[in-house]
C-alpha cells in the first residue's frame, strides 16, 4: 500500500504539487533538499531562515552569473564520484550487419573522483581526477585554478557547496602558511544555502559529461583521464557553453511568494 510522503513547509512552498502514484510532490517532481529531523518528517531547519538564504543565494548568484568581473573569473565548482567499471571478457567489436556483442557481467576497479570546474562567462571547463575528495585534493585543485589555469586573473569566485573539506583552512592544512596566503587572496568563495536546492552550471556540465564520456565500461584509472580529458579539449574548442537565462528579476518573479508583502504590513 502506498503511502502519501509527508508534507514539509518547504514543499508547501514550492507552489503547485502533483500526485503521481500516491506521493505528493512539489512542482517539477523533483523533492527538495532538506533536512529531517522530526518524527512527522518535517524539516528541522527553521522556515524563515531557510528562506531567507535561498533567496538571497539564488538572487546574488543570478547577478553575479551575469555580471562579469573586470580582469577576473566566475567559477563553479562541483565534486563527483564514479565506479571504474572493467571487462571479465573481451567484447566482440561491430562487423557489418553486427552490432557490438559484450558479456553483462563485469569487473568493479573501485571508484574516482572527479572535480568539475566550468567558468560562467567562457567556454571552458576542466574535471580533475582523483582517488579521494579530501582538504587535500581540495586544496590542490584551488592552487591548480589560481597558478596553471587562470594566472592573470587577480579575483576568482567560486561557487560551491558546504562540503567540510571546502574552506580555507584546507590550504593552510596543505600549504606553508605564505603559500596558502598567497592562494587564498585572489580567491573568493560563495557558498550554497545548506538546506534549500541551490544553482550550479557545473552541475549541468556534469551531467553532460556523463552522458557523452562516461556512458561506458571505464576500467583503469588512467584510461579515465585520457578520456575525459579528451572529451573536455574537444568541448572547450567547441565553443559550448552554458546559457544562463535565470536572471535576477527573473529569480524574483519566480520567488514572489515567499518575499514579505510590505503593501500589507504598511
Amino acid at each position: 500500500m502506498l503511502r502519501a510522503r509527508p508534507t514539509c513547509w518547504l514543499a508547501r512552498w514550492c507552489g503547485e504539487r502533483s500526485t503521481e502514484g500516491g506521493h505528493v510532490r512539489p512542482c517539477g517532481g523533483v523533492w527538495p533538499r532538506t533536512t529531517s529531523s522530526r518524527a512527522d518528517g518535517t524539516c528541522g531547519a527553521s522556515p524563515r531562515w531557510t528562506v531567507r538564504m535561498s533567496l538571497a543565494w539564488k538572487t546574488g548568484s543570478t547577478s553575479m552569473a551575469n555580471r562579469p568581473i573586470p580582469n577576473g573569473r566566475w567559477f563553479a565548482l562541483t565534486k563527483t564520484p564514479t565506479q571504474l567499471i572493467g571487462e571479465v571478457r573481451q567484447p566482440i567489436p561491430p562487423a557489418p550487419g553486427q552490432p557490438e556483442r559484450y558479456d553483462c557481467e563485469y569487473r568493479r576497479n573501485g571508484t574516482a573522483k572527479l572535480f568539475g570546474f566550468l567558468d560562467a562567462h567562457q567556454s571552458w571547463r576542466h574535471v580533475k581526477v582523483t582517488e579521494q575528495r579530501t582538504a587535500r585534493d581540495f586544496a590542490v585543485c584551488m592552487r591548480d585554478l589560481t597558478d596553471t589555469h587562470y594566472p592573470e586573473a587577480e579575483l576568482i569566485r567560486v561557487v560551491l557547496d558546504n562540503l567540510s573539506t571546502h574552506t580555507a583552512g584546507a590550504l593552510y592544512e596543505t600549504f606553508p602558511p605564505p603559500e596558502a596566503h598567497r592562494i587564498l587572496q585572489r580567491l573568493e568563495f560563495h557558498r550554497a544555502p545548506k538546506h534549500a536546492s541551490w544553482l550550479n552550471m557545473v552541475e549541468i556540465e556534469i551531467g553532460v559529461l556523463r552522458g557523452q564520456c562516461l556512458d561506458r565500461r571505464i576500467g583503469e584509472r588512467a584510461l579515465l583521464v585520457s578520456e575525459i580529458a579528451a572529451w573536455q579539449q574537444q568541448r572547450n574548442a567547441s565553443g559550448a557553453r552554458v546559457k544562463w537565462k535565470f536572471t535576477t528579476q527573473k529569480a524574483r518573479n519566480k520567488l514572489a511568494r515567499a518575499y514579505p508583502n510590505t503593501a500589507k504590513e504598511s
